[in-house]
Formats: C-alpha cells, sequence, structure tokens
C-alpha cells in the first residue's frame, strides 16, 4: 500500500549473528509469505535473511545520496542481514555517512530518538563499538520516559514499537521498559500501539522482536499474530483486514523466525599496522592555498589513500574557525557569540600536518588543559569524525579537494597523494547554513496518491498511497500504521482534530494542519476525499502556516 521511505524500528543489541529462541519455531507457513514480499526493499530483505535466504543485492548496491539517517540505518541492516559490509557493499560507504550525522551526543536529528535507537542499532551490525555507540545508547537512556517506555520524538509520548527497538539497542534494557511492554499487551495476546488500545499485527511483531532480544516473548503473542496470516501468506496489520500488508508480513517473519535486529553482526577489521611513511613535504604556514595541478575534486589522488573528514553543522568551518586537536579528537570550533577564545588551550591545526600532542611547526603551542576539550563548551565545538583513524598518523596530511577535508592515508603508494591540492589554512567561508527546508512531495505514480508528514524541517513519513474511499484523516491513519508513528485523534463536537503526530503536540498558536496539492482546504480532514494524483501534506505550525 504504501512505499515507505523512512526507518522507524528495528532491533539490534545483541552482537550475534541471528538470534533464535526455540521457543519460537512458528507454526505460520514464513516461506509462503516470503513468496509475497519483494526483493528490493530493506525490510522485506531482512525478512528473508531472517530464514537464510540472499536476495537484494543489486538494489542494496545503489547509492542513497539522503541526508536522513534512518534511511542509511535500514540499508546498513539490510546490507549486513545479508552478511555484507556496508563500508565497501557499494560505490557509497553508508557507515561512514551515517557516522557523519552523529554530533557528539546523537545521531540524526536532534528532535527524534528513534533515529537514535536505529543508529545504534546499525552501527552495532557493522561492527561498529566505542565512543560513538556509546555516547548513543547513552543519549537513549537519558530520553527514557517516566512511564518506562520511549516514544518517536524526544519528549513524545511512548509507544510499544519505540520501546521495543530500544530494548534491544541497550543490550541491558532497564527492567521499567519491559514493564512498559507488558503494559501494551491486551487480552488477545496481542501487543497494541499504546496500552489500552486493541492490539495489531505490527505492534506485536515489533514487541515480539524486542523481547527475543531481551530473552524470550510470550507464546500468546505468537499465537495472535499467527492467526493474522491469511492463505495467500501474507499477514493483516489488524484482525478485521481482509488483505495482507507487505511492511506487516515482513516484520512478522523477522519476529516468528525468531530473530531480532540486527539478523546478522559483521565484523570490522583492524587495520593491520603502517609502515613508516616517506615525510610529506613541509608547507610554510603563511595562509596560502596550494592549487591541484591536475583533476577536480580529488580525482587525481587515488581513492585508497584518502579519508573524507565528515562533520556537522557546516560545510567547511566559516572564516576565522578553527580545527583543534583535545586529546584524540579533532574539533572545528565554531564561529558563535561567547566561542571567541574556546579551545585556546589546546593546538590548533592550520590543515597541512599531523600535530604533536603539545606543539608543532604548524600550531600555535599548548598552554594547558585537560587534554580532552571537556572544558570547551558543547556549543562551541564540532566534533570531526572520520574512518579508519582514531587520529591521522604521524606525518599524514589533511587536504582540502573542492569543498571536502580528506587524510591522506599513511600506507605504501600513497606517500605523495595529495602533493598539490594539500592546504595550509582554512579555506573560504562557509555560513553555516539553515535547517533545510522539507523537500517537496514527488508526484505520485500513476493511479496513486502521495502523502508526506513534516515537522518543522522534520521529516517523518513520506510515502504513496491507492486512493479508494480515503480521507485526508484516514490516509494519516493508515501512514501512522506503516510508518509505525502514533496519531492521536481527538473527536470533538466540532469534528475529528488530530491532536499530536508523532508526539509532536499543541504548542501555543502551533498545531497540525494539512493541505492537499499545496493548498489548505476548507473542509475538515476527516471529510476531505483523497484523487488519484494528489499530494497529501500535513504539516504543523501556526494559522496562516504554508505548506511545505
Amino acid at each position: 500500500m504504501f512505499n515507505k521511505k523512512f526507518l522507524y524500528s528495528v532491533t539490534a543489541g545483541f552482537l550475534t549473528a541471528v538470534v533464535a529462541t526455540s521457543n519460537l519455531v512458528s507454526a505460520a507457513d514464513l516461506n509462503q509469505a516470503l513468496s509475497t514480499l519483494p526483493q528490493n526493499e530493506e525490510w522485506a530483505i531482512m525478512a528473508y535473511a531472517s530464514l537464510g535466504q540472499s536476495v537484494g543485492q543489486n538494489f542494496l548496491r545503489s547509492p542513497l545520496n539522503s541526508n536522513v539517517a534512518t534511511d542509511y540505518e535500514k540499508r546498513i541492516l539490510a546490507i549486513t542481514a545479508i552478511g555484507g559490509n556496508p563500508r565497501t557493499f557499494g560505490s557509497e560507504d553508508f557507515v561512514a555517512k551515517l557516522k557523519s550525522m552523529f554530533d557528539g551526543t546523537q545521531i540524526g536529528d536532534p528532535q527524534l530518538l528513534n533515529d537514535d535507537i536505529f543508529g545504534a542499532l546499525a552501527l552495532s551490525s557493522a561492527g561498529e563499538a566505542g565512543t560513538i555507540v556509546d555516547s548513543i545508547r547513552n543519549y537513549i537512556l537519558n530520553n527514557q520516559n517516566s512511564d518506562g517506555g520511549w516514544g518517536f520524538a524526544r519528549g513524545g509520548s511512548s509507544d510499544s514499537n519505540i520501546t521495543a527497538m530500544a530494548v534491544a539497542a541497550l543490550r541491558s534494557a532497564p527492567s521499567s521498559a519491559i514493564n512498559y511492554l507488558n503494559q501494551s499487551q491486551d487480552s488477545s495476546g496481542g501487543f497494541s500501539f499504546t496500552p489500552g488500545t486493541p492490539a495489531d499485527g505490527a505492534s506485536t511483531a515489533w514487541v515480539i522482536m524486542g523481547l527475543n532480544a531481551a530473552g524470550s516473548a510470550p507464546s500468546e503473542a505468537k499465537q495472535f499474530l499467527e492467526d493474522l496470516q491469511l492463505p495467500d501468506g501474507s499477514f493483516k496489520w489488524k484482525p478485521n483486514d481482509t488483505s495482507g500488508s507487505p511492511l506487516v508480513t515482513a516484520y512478522a517473519v523477522i519476529a516468528l523466525s525468531g530473530s531480532t535486529l540486527p539478523i546478522q553482526t559483521v565484523s570490522h577489521p583492524t587495520p593491520s599496522p603502517n609502515p613508516s611513511p616517506t615525510p610529506s613535504p613541509h608547507l610554510s604556514g603563511t595562509g596560502e592555498t596550494r592549487h591541484r595541478e591536475t583533476g577536480v575534486a580529488g580525482e587525481e589522488i587515488p581513492s585508497r589513500c584518502k579519508v573524507p573528514v565528515f562533520h556537522t553543522n557546516f560545510a567547511f568551518p566559516p572564516e576565522g574557525g578553527k580545527i583543534i586537536k583535545a586529546g584524540d579528537q579533532l574539533y572545528f570550533i565554531k564561529n558563535a557569540a561567547g566561542c571567541e577564545n574556546a579551545g585556546s588551550n589546546y593546538s590548533v591545526i592550520k590543515g597541512v600536518q599531523t600535530i604533536s600532542p603539545s606543539t608543532s611547526s604548524d600550531s600555535s603551542p599548548t598552554t594547558s588543559g585537560p587534554g580532552n576539550g571537556d572544558d570547551i563548551p558543547s556549543n562551541c565545538r564540532v566534533p570531526v569524525f572520520h574512518t579508519n583513524f582514531a587520529f591521522p598518523p604521524e606525518g599524514g596530511k589533511i587536504i582540502r579537494d573542492g569543498d571536502q577535508l580528506y587524510f591522506i592515508k599513511n600506507i605504501p603508494g600513497c606517500e605523495n597523494a595529495g602533493n598539490s591540492s594539500a592546504i595550509t589554512r582554512a579555506p573560504s567561508p562557509s555560513l553555516t547554513p539553515s535547517p533545510s527546508p522539507a523537500p517537496s512531495l514527488t508526484p505520485p505514480p500513476t493511479n496513486q496518491a502521495s502523502i508526506g508528514v513534516t515537522y518543522s524541517s522534520t521529516r517523518i513519513f513520506s510515502g504513496n498511497i491507492t486512493p479508494s474511499t480515503w480521507t485526508a484523516l484516514g490516509a494519516l491513519q493508515a501512514a501512522s500504521s506503516d510508518g509505525n508513528f502514533s496519531v492521536d485523534v481527538t473527536n470533538t463536537a466540532l469534528g475529528s482534530f488530530v491532536r499530536s503526530i508523532a508526539g509532536f503536540e499543541p504548542a501555543g498558536s502551533s498545531g497540525w494542519q494539512y493541505a492537499v496539492n499545496g493548498t489548505v482546504p476548507n473542509v475538515g480532514a476527516a471529510t476531505y476525499q483523497i484523487k488519484t494524483g494528489d499530494q497529501v501534506q500535513w504539516f504543523y505550525g501556526p494559522p496562516n502556516t504554508q505548506p511545505y
């Protein structure tokens, strides 16, 4: 029904290949269920993998070229599910791009929690461990709601789906989280999206996956899910539905196979020690840039020699900004009020050479400080994240090619790489960009309509529907099923009122609104009938806010 383009929940906590529990061998025909699934969608690919089948390789190799963390998280989880290395599986290094979205505390959109939960799952599946994964897990724990659950967004109301994925991502979840999940189980044996509402197939499958990671899932929940399978093999979302849902089917296969997410974890090989490099020529500290002699955007530098420097918030540090080394970490120092002297106790990298912990011919002297950047206000520093090295090895270079910074590896054959592109200072300014507006909806395919849900610049959902008797409100509610985000509808004497979406509630004069084809209709969402080709937009703001 929907072409879901946003990742919502997955389970990964345990770094095991395939997690299965003997009491979850299913009576459902899971192989028949697979026959109803596509082989070019990440959840479906993970479902195949949970039964030991590897499909979708060509689809997974295609680049994403996205700025949405959950797009990369879903892709990484699917690649590792079939045993691939998401760093080298396709033309894009999916792990490096995801890590570039980490801001030192959390990953992706700071208003959301689902991308942090899936970030921990995805990075764990790729064999990543250490500071980034630990920081994300701490961030998840620090944002647990008082009822023991987690919601789609920070401060948003809890739901069983996101809570189940948090349980898997944390590896050792608080007992209060398990208690919240238990409260979401109703008399049918299945699990509901929130306690007190009817059970559904998607929520039941996700909770089973989460409880698989925690050790066990109740047999009555498995029975509820099995009873939703139709003769064609697909699984229904709700007991009264007459047709199956591909996404619910994929979730059910994973859950009933006894698996959790990640389906499989791949190892992250440790680089072998590098031989002592040939010293690179020292560049003068005059502030001049040595321009490349040939090629564009670093094409003359062998790809095996360069490691992109990924960072957050800036396309490149603005004029006057500093790159410093604090402990074993590189930081950009923001040009913001109150940050003028931040980092003054640390060595300043002008952009050329690796520096020693104390001083360097291309750095200002280090005076005092703890050496790990703790005394630099968090609002002033932007971590520089990169791959392969905790810090570029002694003698390595930082170069600029086009608008990208690179570390040049110290390995045989790379001794002179990038010499014509090396820099001695931060380049021309690039102002801190304003948050990118949510993209306009792509025209839907023939015989379909599209729906998008956006809070500020945060894309919550984007997908397509086949109109029949859909209203604008009905489409939103169906999208919430496939996207697994919450929709709270209040019925009043004046009609149905959408109070919150994904935990974002009214504040002041701002609330949820809808538009169709860029125009706000003069009838309620529960009344407006959607037609083929319509573009439905749900957006947040005060009266007279323009649709995105």
